[in-house]
């Protein structure tokens, strides 16, 4: 049990560096990009398309790590295998077609709940980017 609570906390904290970075690489592309694209719809697209990727790339980047944590647990005969799961678990999607055994059945949970937090973080992200996106068309418009 020990095993599967110190796997969690690296899990947690490996991934909240990434989102950390993810979003601080969109926030501070912010100011360049709109001063690029001051009043163009099509530029405010191309900019909220960016952030997307970038968030999209860390989500992804962060699965992968849970799918690397997942493989001690013996539970994956593949990498892939493992991915899957990662995937269904960090998006609270639960197929339960997959199920881990024994008490590394706790790191599914656990991750769902990070993967709630990690996917929150992106939303207010992007919120705040389409905000930046919206004040900067207004303010040129006035």
């Amino acid at each position: 049990m020990t095993e599967v609570l110190l796997a969690a906390i690296v899990g947690f904290l490996i991934t909240l560096v990434i989102q950390v970075y993810a979003a601080a690489i969109v926030l501070r592309c912010m100011p360049s990009l709109l001063a690029r694209f001051p009043h163009s719809f099509l530029g405010g697209i191309g900019i909220l398309a960016t952030a997307v990727l970038i968030l999209f790339a860390a989500s992804f980047l962060q699965i992968v790590i849970w799918a690397t944590l997942f493989l001690f647990s013996d539970n994956f005969e593949s990498f892939r295998n493992a991915v899957y799961h990662s995937a269904v678990n960090f998006s609270t999607l639960g197929y339960g077609d997959i199920v881990m055994t024994g008490y590394w059945k706790l790191l599914g949970p656990l991750e769902a709940v990070n993967g709630v937090l990690m996917l929150g973080l992106s939303a207010a992200i992007l919120s705040s980017v389409l905000q930046r996106i919206t004040d900067r068309i207004v303010s040129l418009k006035e």
